[in-house]
């Protein structure tokens, strides 16, 4: 294997990741973690940071080597720190739920807040989203929770465009009461067969909320709800 002599003598990071990938995946090679875990960690002596996020996934999974939750966060966030967005999002998610770490929802919500400000991160956005609405450490704030939710709604997320619905419509403390409004995000979930907007855009039209009433559409998207198992 020319290939692999080569990546060894030249100290390549990005070709020893790529062996790695190969032996995960067995693409080429035959497939074996073991092979694939020394590759990657291989690759990680020059700080490749893809690499230290698959030597992290290994540990995590204990593919190719020993299940260590406290290792794999370590190396989680040695790729973090390099901008790895899987790590972050992975190191954001552990410090919220305390897997292997301390918990911190502090930390949880900085690595978050990097996710979301840096590349239009949908699935950080709506956690944040979610952290507001909550109140969970940090001020409870329906207007911050509204511009998350909002950025991932944009992108078409429709968890982010239901709690906007559901914020709309609810008239919270800052957010004015808009069945109107309401009803056009979760009439957008709905179309994208989220079973819980689908119920609602039911109820919209049950009880004229925002559009006039109309009892055919309200079965009819209550039988997609409960087709949607809602």
């Amino acid at each position: 294997m020319e290939w692999s002599v080569n990546a060894i003598k030249d100290g390549h990071a990005e070709k020893q990741h790529h062996i790695g990938a190969a032996y995960e995946k067995g693409l080429g090679v035959p497939q074996s973690d073991f092979e694939s875990f020394k590759w990657y960690l291989k690759s990680t002596d020059q700080g490749f940071a893809e690499a230290q996020e698959r030597v992290a996934c290994a540990f995590d999974d204990g593919r190719g080597v020993p299940e260590d939750g406290p290792r794999a966060f370590e190396w989680y966030l040695k790729a973090a720190e390099q901008g790895d967005e899987e790590a972050q999002r992975s190191v954001a998610l552990w410090y919220g739920s305390g897997t292997s770490v301390t918990q911190s929802r502090e930390m949880s919500i900085e690595w978050f807040l990097t996710l979301a400000k840096k590349d239009n991160d949908w699935a950080a956005q709506v956690a944040l989203g979610d952290l507001y609405k909550a109140g969970r450490e940090v001020h409870q704030d329906y207007q911050a929770a509204m511009n998350w939710y909002f950025k991932a709604a944009e992108q078409g997320h429709t968890r982010a465009q239901y709690n906007l619905g559901l914020l709309c419509r609810q008239g919270l403390v800052d957010i004015p009461q808009d069945h109107s409004k309401a009803f056009e995000w979760f009439l957008k979930a709905a179309l994208q067969g989220y079973a819980e907007a689908q119920a609602e855009v039911s109820q919209a039209y049950t009880n004229g909320a925002g559009v006039p009433k109309d009892n055919i559409k309200a079965m009819e998207w209550s039988i997609k709800a409960a087709e949607n198992g809602h």
